[in-house]
């Protein structure tokens, strides 16, 4: 078998790279010191300087310590500080390694107050030393590991007390003092005169001190109120190659510029815990409902800040001044862009399940500090350290013994969080599964931090070609029968040994020639030779036998050549395909790998390695997990799975744990087995013990899936393929399908819905449960999301979009619903911010009327249009005003989307004094309302008022004619009697509006309206008018004219009236008495009476005869005749004797 050697080993990284020296690396043995989940503290670096172990064996307390990135350690004590190299094979060509230096015996001096002061001459290395006491006096060292004697001390007035200092070039260091006054210090040493100019940093007036209204802030601080007392010092680079320098104070946070030449400029100082009050509430008690209460008693303390993750981390504590039991200080993480002028409305804020009680005296509380790495943050004090890798709540504690007090902090040349102990000296802070030695029981006790060391299990010296045997003959476990396929792993054999031993060149010239350069490197192809020969080595690696272990030796054939790659532990299986891994990367294997049918789908190869080592690190975590509280559990569910695989019998003492182990790439199989058998055991509990089985089982599900996934993430540059794009899969953590990954996670929640949570009987017990119920629908939205991205990202699939797109929504509101009806917002708000549930937020915020989160939603969520989907709700949920509210604060999104809905647009138009496009939009909704003639009427007089409201324009009375006569016209409606109305089946506010025809039928037609009179007529002929009269040649209107007038013809019986004396004998008819009405009122439809020529052309009158009735024709005449006289000469109206009389 072969390790990798430890000393290429980083905690965190799992590269290997092969090099002509590999061979000549030996293995040795290091410190595990604890592990809490996959955090790792283990002593690092060097032993530590003799003169350091006395000076602790003395027992001496006064000292403090800094690990520097730079691979410098310091250790400062009352007349002297020791300085050294720390990292492993780091030694200095010209300086030595390990110096103590003399100081002052009548100053007091820390580690924060030594500057190592850059070298000018050579990049990225320190040239002098600059130490600052807190009296003012000043020691000088202009090279760093010349003679020690060799230093110039000076003194600088201050007007406080110096506390940090922080070097911004090779002669101009930053002072600030406890009383957080900033000085700029500038070192001029000429021959053997040291000159030193101390300047006070302008700084506005706003350190000088605060007002009393601040005091509250400060939860027993025991500091004046008038006092802004120094915190943290941190110099941080911005994207955008500027540096920059954050004083961190007990109240507020200032931001400086600085340049090696020039002294640094203040571009803010923000009083940040007013900044922090109202947000840290609202990020601790998100749906309280007495919020406002909480804010105006809730104390910040402000701890600590440094560089994290490309912004400035501030670690603060908040607590309630009013709580009657001993207050608990509860700490929070604010998230600062470091390039912006201003502190932003909303900061990024993280917390943490993490609280310590409050006393009175806060010195203790002001001991925590605040380390980090790329990925993991770090509060620690000099008793414990809690590990905290925001956004997640989760925090892993780590207690020091007395004896091991921590003095000092930083990080190593790897970005490690770094501390230095009395009694271990530098500790590193990893985050990894993979390292030797990190496989300590997760409920092992260790209050003492006792050191174990872990030793490989090869000789020190044993050279690590030796421990890989020569290429086996041991391939009858093989799947595949292509004899090609079978060559080719036995060549891949030995050019991975010939990489071992560190002859690349010839493991390249290998590679080469089983698969010649001429073959298709970047084709996408499916099953090629390279792919499947890789993808078997890699099998062959993770299901291997253990060889060394001597209950395998019956099922290994013998082989005089020895096997490949074999070891009986898990981690060496990992640190063998790791190696394999960067073997087919370092000889250009991995570029000619494309595609390969893997359990029946098409995947990248690359996606298939990396699943080889998740698998793996999942076998690790199920083991680790495997302890006395769920061993029958476990072993219950891996005789399940063994039997699902048609596994029934074991030669020897082989295990079914051992053969479970074994065949690594079968991990997968546990999950359905664990159901199988948590549902076999459910059946005989109830109660907490019901609840307790299911907690388990979930735990145990979680925390494989959760560390292979991080795996993933930790690997993805390595197993990067070259396809792009990549062709849609699952991974194997979230496949569907009868026993995929997904189901099982989708059935287990079911289970704790159902079995757990009705037993959860404390508050403790449902918060795990609904923990645990957030983690594992983390891991089954996440798996689906990253599918969806795929589909999306390639091309040839988008056809898959729409089902996985509905599949992902479907699944997200089955996962994020029973938390919401638990009332768990917290958790439910988790899932739908980092998923983009939208409606899930809108149902949150929206019912409890949190406008100010849902409008920072929409900001945050502006390019998925997160505003849409709020204004709909509010659509839906008929809560116009509340929609209109945001036409303050997102003005265009609102009104983007009520251009869409025209009936609410018109009110945004008149809120932006848009009167005269109101009044049209109106005009249009008018014109388009076909349900009912009254809301068309209140729509045309709203905009008549918007249209006169308008400003003057051409046309303007032209505009509001059209909407006078639209009026009219309803005003006619209005007038139809409500019999007529109600004969038709219509109401009288319910009937809808009406044609012109449909109004005058209703008014005249006897059959429709029996008791139409005279003014129904002449409302018929009016009407017909109005609608008219800008087409008066129209067909439609001489139609409607004459049907006007056969109907009112049609009133009286004429073939009865005689013909003697006409004039009086037709005074009485409907007809005549119309048309002398309308002489006598003037009206305009006196040009409307048809002369009997027309009016015999009406079907009505054709169909009763009377159109060839002579006596009709006379009477009608007659009659006609006189109306034609009086036009000609109206003063004759009075003596008519047919219209004369009627009038009279």
């Amino acid at each position: 078998m072969f390790h990798k050697p430890v000393d290429n080993l980083s905690l965190g990284s799992t590269s290997l790279r092969g090099s002509p020296n590999l061979s000549k690396t030996h293995l040795r043995s290091f410190s595990v010191i604890e592990q809490k989940g996959e955090y790792v503290l283990e002593q690092y670096g060097q032993p530590l300087p003799v003169q350091v172990k006395e000076y602790f064996q003395r027992g001496e307390t006064t000292c403090s310590a800094c690990v520097h990135p730079s691979g410098w350690c310091y250790l400062v004590t009352p007349t002297s500080f020791f300085l050294w190299r720390y990292p492993i094979g780091t030694i200095g060509s010209k300086h030595a390694t390990k110096i103590e230096y003399p100081l002052p015996s009548t100053g007091q001096f820390t580690a924060d107050s030594i500057s190592l002061l850059p070298n000018s001459q050579k990049r990225d290395t320190f040239g002098a030393i600059l130490a600052v006491s807190q009296t003012g006096e000043v020691r000088y060292w202009p090279s760093i590991g010349s003679d020690v004697t060799r230093y110039y001390d000076s003194s600088i007035k201050c007007t406080g007390t110096p506390v940090s200092c922080q070097s911004l070039s090779d002669t101009s260091v930053v002072i600030v003092c406890h009383e957080s006054q900033v000085y700029r210090l500038s070192i001029d040493l000429q021959g053997h005169v040291l000159n030193l100019l101390a300047t006070r940093l302008d700084t506005g007036g706003i350190l000088a001190g605060i007002g009393k209204r601040m005091s509250s802030l400060f939860f027993r601080s025991g500091t004046g109120a008038d006092d802004k007392i120094y915190r943290q010092l941190t110099q941080l680079t911005g994207t955008d190659g500027h540096n920059y320098l954050f004083i961190l104070t007990s109240t507020s946070l200032q931001k400086w510029t600085c340049t090696p030449s020039t002294a640094p400029v203040l571009v803010y100082d923000s009083e940040l815990v007013l900044y922090l009050r109202e947000q840290s509430a609202r990020a601790l008690w998100p749906y309280h409902s007495e919020l406002e209460e909480l804010i105006s008693s809730l104390q910040l303390v402000l701890l600590d800040c440094c560089p994290f993750r490309g912004s400035l981390a501030v670690l603060l504590t908040a607590s309630q001044s009013d709580q009657s039991s001993l207050p608990l200080a509860s700490y929070l993480l604010a998230l600062i862009n470091p390039q912006l002028d201003s502190l932003p409305d909303h900061l990024d804020i993280h917390t943490a399940n993490y609280s310590t009680p409050l006393d009175s005296d806060t010195s203790i509380l002001l001991t925590n500090r605040l380390l980090a790495s790329d990925v993991t943050c770090c509060i620690s004090n000099p008793n414990y350290l809690a590990v905290w890798e925001p956004p997640a709540h989760t925090v892993y504690n780590f207690d020091f013994s007395p004896t091991s007090t921590i003095i000092g902090y930083g990080t190593t040349p790897e970005d490690c969080i770094a501390f230095f102990s009395r009694t271990h000296g530098v500790v590193r802070l990893s985050s990894t599964p993979l390292s030797f030695g990190a496989q300590l029981p997760i409920d092992m006790p260790n209050p003492s931090l006792t050191t174990h060391t872990v030793t490989p299990s090869v000789p020190m010296n044993t050279e690590l070609s030796t421990l890989v045997p020569r290429p086996s003959s041991r391939y009858s476990n093989m799947r595949t029968q292509r004899p090609e396929v079978l060559d080719l792993v036995r060549q891949l054999e030995k050019a991975m040994f010939s990489y071992i031993e560190g002859n690349q060149m010839q493991a390249c010239i290998q590679v080469d020639e089983a698969l010649p350069s001429g073959a298709p490197l970047h084709i996408p192809q499916i099953d090629s030779l390279a792919d499947v020969g890789v993808l078997e080595v890699s099998r062959i690696i993770v299901n291997d036998k253990p060889a060394s272990d001597p209950r395998w030796l019956q099922q290994i054939e013998e082989d005089p050549s020895g096997s490949l790659i074999i070891q009986q532990q898990m981690q060496h299986k990992l640190v063998a395909h790791e190696t394999f891994v960067s073997f087919i990367r370092e000889t250009g294997l991995m570029g000619r790998l494309g595609l390969v049918t893997y359990q029946d789908k098409v995947m990248p190869t690359c996606a298939v390695l990396s699943s080889h080592s998740e698998k793996l690190v999942a076998c690790l975590i199920l083991r680790r997990l495997h302890t006395r509280s769920t061993r029958d559990l476990l072993s219950g569910a891996i005789k399940l799975s063994l039997q699902a695989r048609g596994i029934s019998k074991l030669i020897g003492d082989i295990t079914p744990q051992d053969k479970f182990y074994q065949e690594t790439e079968e991990v997968h199989t546990i999950g359905e087995a664990l159901l199988a058998f948590e549902l076999e055991l459910l059946s005989g509990v109830q109660g907490h013990d019901a609840y307790q089985l299911v907690n388990s089982v979930s735990t145990i599900l979680e925390s494989m899936l959760h560390e292979a996934i991080l795996q993933r993430k930790r690997q993805a540059d390595k197993f990067s393929s070259l396809l792009q794009p990549l062709p849609p899969f699952y991974d194997w953590t979230c496949t569907g399908g009868k026993d995929g990954m997904r189901t099982v996670l989708m059935n287990q929640m079911g289970i704790m819905i159902s079995h757990a949570l009705p037993f959860a009987e404390s508050e403790s017990d449902k918060h795990n449960l609904f923990k645990l119920m957030l983690d594992i629908s983390d891991i089954i939205l996440s798996g689906l999301s990253d599918y969806l991205e795929l589909v999306r990202a390639s091309p040839p699939h988008q056809h898959l979009e729409l089902e996985a797109c509905l599949e992902f929504e479907n699944i997200r509101k089955e996962l994020i619903d029973p938390f919401l009806n638990n009332k768990q917002l917290a958790h439910a708000t988790t899932l739908a911010e980092k998923f983009r549930d939208f409606p899930a937020l809108i149902r949150i915020y929206g019912t409890i009327g949190d406008k100010k989160q849902l409008s920072h939603y929409m900001s945050e969520y502006s390019e998925y249009k997160f505003s849409d989907h709020l204004f709909k709700w509010y659509f839906d949920e008929r809560r116009t005003s509340d929609l209109f509210e945001f036409n303050d604060t997102h003005p265009l999104e609102l009104d983007t989307f009520l251009k869409q809905h025209p009936h609410l647009y018109w009110m945004n138009q008149i809120s932006h004094r848009e009167t005269r496009e109101a009044s049209s939009q109106l005009k249009t909704l008018a014109d388009e309302e076909t349900r009912f003639a009254k809301k068309k009427s209140t729509l045309l007089s709203l905009s008549k008022l918007c249209l006169l409201a308008a400003d003057e324009y051409d046309g303007k009375q032209a505009d509001l004619e059209v909407i006078d006569d639209s009026l009219s016209v309803l005003s006619f409606q209005d007038q139809i009697p409500v019999e007529a109305l109600e004969k038709e089946g219509y109401g009288l506010y319910d009937a809808p509006p009406l044609s012109c025809r449909d109004i005058v039928e209703l008014y005249v037609n006897s059959d429709k309206n029996c008791q139409a009179n005279i003014y129904d007529f002449l409302r018929a002929l009016e009407l017909v008018q109005i609608v008219y009269q800008q087409d008066v040649q129209s067909e439609e209107r001489a139609d409607l004219i004459l049907y006007v007038w056969s109907m009112a013809v049609m009133k009286d019986d004429w073939l009865s009236i005689p013909t003697d004396d006409p004039l009086r004998q037709i005074q009485d008819t409907t007809v005549f008495q119309i048309i002398q009405r309308s002489l006598v009122m003037k009206s305009q439809i006196c040009d409307m009476v048809l002369d009997f020529d027309t009016l015999s052309t009406s079907p009505t009158i054709q169909e009763y005869g009377l159109a060839g009735n002579q006596n009709f024709r006379f009477l009608y005449s007659a009659g006609y005749e006189e109306y034609i006289n009086i036009l000609s000469d109206p003063s004759s109206l009075d003596q008519s004797v047919l219209f004369g009389e009627m009038n009279t």
